[in-house]
């Protein structure tokens, strides 16, 4: 559908104003979503492509815990919410992103949620890779299965995770983080939103054992543990499969340095392992 074509039922959503197109985001591969103004009042327009009902349910639970923004209107696969600016990324949020994951991660979901299967997840992506690519990625996805494996016979007890935390799905203000775009809610490792946050803002060692420390005291100790590194490995490579099946070969050629940081992380995991 036209961008334009989305705002046929604007009156249905409660706006002051027939609403005007600003800007269509591109940070999402899947959903269309578009900025749009309404009077003086700005919003952010979704159409979702997959997971309306998870999304929608998880951004409203989250909502109520301080944790993501509430949805005006969520109706056929499209939600319209207050638009909120991120600001930049600065060493005052590593406090903020640990506290609001253990908002998440320690408070009982209000509806349930399916279970995250990180093994399904690449096995899917990597059958529609053909030919030598194919073969490069089955290569490099043996060499981690051990890393992967780890994380996902991890005793950490699971439970509700955000599953997205690339950098554009976290809203950052001074004195708080949002999360948005829920579609990938499940029950999971809660190290898996925890290995987001290091990877996708390049957290240092230092800046990572803060992290932990405001997630819980008791975890800082744990970025010398293997699940420090096998969590990071089973996020990168579950995003490097799903591009590898999108782009294909292209990819693979145009991020020689996300693969060497996979092949990094999967030597320190091991030297920690053994």
């Amino acid at each position: 559908m036209r961008p334009t074509e989305l705002l046929a039922d604007w009156q249905a959503w409660g706006l002051a104003a027939e609403p005007e197109i600003v800007e269509q985001f591109t940070a999402g591969q899947n959903h269309q979503t578009l900025l749009i103004k309404s009077a003086d009042e700005f919003w952010v327009l979704k159409q979702f492509a997959h997971s309306f009902n998870v999304a929608v349910s998880a951004q409203h639970w989250a909502a109520k815990l301080g944790l993501a923004p509430e949805i005006h209107f969520a109706k056929d696969n499209l939600a319209v919410m207050a638009y909120q600016e991120s600001i930049t990324f600065s060493d005052q949020h590593i406090a903020l992103l640990g506290q609001a994951l253990r908002t998440l991660h320690t408070t009982p979901a209000s509806a349930s949620f399916a279970r995250f299967d990180l093994l399904d997840f690449c096995q899917q992506y990597l059958s529609s890779l053909e030919g030598s690519l194919g073969e490069q990625a089955a290569a490099i996805h043996a060499d981690l299965l051990p890393a992967l494996d780890f994380f996902t016979q991890d005793p950490t007890p699971w439970c509700v995770c955000h599953n997205d935390l690339v950098t554009s799905n976290c809203l950052l203000e001074l004195d708080r983080v949002w999360f948005i775009d829920w579609e990938y809610a499940m029950l999971h490792n809660p190290w898996f939103d925890l290995a987001s946050i290091v990877l996708y803002f390049g957290l240092d060692a230092e800046q990572s054992s803060r992290l932990l420390k405001h997630y819980h005291p008791d975890w800082e100790a744990k970025q010398s543990t293997p699940i420090f590194n096998a969590a990071q490995i089973a996020l990168l490579w579950g995003d490097l499969t799903w591009h590898l099946s999108k782009y294909g070969d292209d990819y693979l050629a145009a991020n020689p340095t996300r693969f060497a940081q996979l092949a990094d992380l999967n030597a320190r995991f091991k030297s920690l392992a053994t």
